[in-house]
């Protein structure tokens, strides 16, 4: 049966950020879903393609996802992009240094006494410290707080030596 297919059955939806008017499909299934050698394939149609459902699909025209709440509100913003609590994993990961974006010679937890998180914000400090404005460019941001105390702010955020490695440990 081709009814999702058919020409009269055909849904369209309208994106919130272009207004394009776009034919709604539903997401592909999965590879392992689908005999070997077997693809889904798509009716010829004018215009661009959305990838979803009816409240929830991304739009083939612009690329941007479009979602709706379940009283039909447009809405603007994921939380998961913002909330570490929602993104625990990703969030952990940039806080963190991997050993593969490191030049060889940068020190490891096995050529110092300080561990994984030491370096990480050792290496923090320093990139944002090297990236803070100097006090002779004459278009500098006067919202920056004063060096020192921003340095301050930075170790209390982000400290050069864990509590475990100044313990001793």
């Amino acid at each position: 049966m081709r009814a999702w297919f058919a020409p009269s059955s055909r849904a369209r939806v309208e994106c919130f950020f272009c207004t394009s008017r776009c034919l709604l499909v539903p997401p592909a299934p999965s590879r392992g879903a689908l005999a070997k050698g077997k693809h889904r394939a798509l009716d010829e149609h004018d215009g661009p393609v959305a990838v979803g459902s009816r409240d929830d699909f991304w739009c083939g025209q612009c690329g941007q996802i479009n979602r709706r709440a379940q009283n039909g509100d447009i809405l603007s913003d994921d939380a998961a992009h913002w909330d570490p609590a929602l993104n625990r994993d990703s969030f952990d990961k940039r806080a963190s240094t991997s050993r593969h974006r490191l030049p060889p010679s940068f020190p490891s937890p096995s050529t110092t006494p300080f561990c994984r998180q030491c370096l990480a914000n050792q290496s923090l400090q320093l990139h944002l410290l090297a990236s803070y404005p100097s006090s002779s460019d004459d278009e500098a941001d006067e919202s920056y707080p004063p060096l020192e105390t921003y340095r301050q702010s930075l170790d209390q955020r982000y400290p050069l030596v864990c509590a475990t490695r100044w313990d001793g440990g």
